[in-house]
């Protein structure tokens, strides 16, 4: 077992604000803890909510959630002020219609024009800079295309196995080149 032992002070604290319905991410916060301490401790304790019946929204949580999200705040800022958790508040956003369709698959959604450009830009950082897939990633975002990292690494296995050994090999290269550096700069 690592880190703190439990005070009867924070336990106390601990059960207090689990029946009051306070989230265990307040919680830790609260005690200075992580959440996984909390998860874990409220467990131990047999302070876990039982899964059963799920509590039914309310016409006054539907109104606030609504507003919530139409001020920009997301499903986890949602979630933490209606006291519910995130996967409940992005579902009932999604069935009120209230998810932003620009922002939901975003990175899946390019067209044809635009994924052809990217595979070239893909494959001159790849072939000349000597790349690896993060660096082509923050290179992308750096000259205005969105994408993420996962995306990248799918477009490169699309340009063909040569790619990817070659963004693998520099990555090995570049890890090897930082090592050789710390050696020479603990010396």
């Amino acid at each position: 077992m690592s880190g703190r032992i439990w005070t009867e002070a924070e336990l106390t604290t601990l059960r207090q604000r689990l029946a009051e319905g306070v989230t265990h991410r307040a919680i830790a916060e609260e005690l200075g803890r992580t959440k996984s301490s909390v998860n874990h401790k409220a467990w131990d304790l047999g302070l876990t909510r039982q899964a059963g019946p799920r509590q039914p929204w309310t016409r006054q949580e539907l109104d606030r959630l609504e507003q919530i999200i139409a001020s920009g705040a997301t499903y986890q800022q949602a979630a933490d002020k209606l006291g519910r958790s995130r996967i409940s508040v992005r579902g009932k956003a999604a069935d009120m219609g209230l998810c932003n369709p620009e922002r939901v698959g975003a990175f899946r959604r390019k067209d044809a024009a635009l994924v052809a450009e990217i595979h070239d830009i893909l494959g001159d950082c790849i072939d000349f800079k000597g790349m690896n897939c993060l660096e082509c990633t923050a290179y992308l975002n750096a000259i205005g295309y969105e994408v993420s990292n996962s995306w990248v690494h799918k477009q490169i296995s699309v340009l063909g196995p040569n790619y990817r050994r070659w963004a693998r090999e520099n990555a090995k290269r570049r890890r090897s080149l930082i090592m050789s550096m710390r050696r020479r700069a603990a010396a």
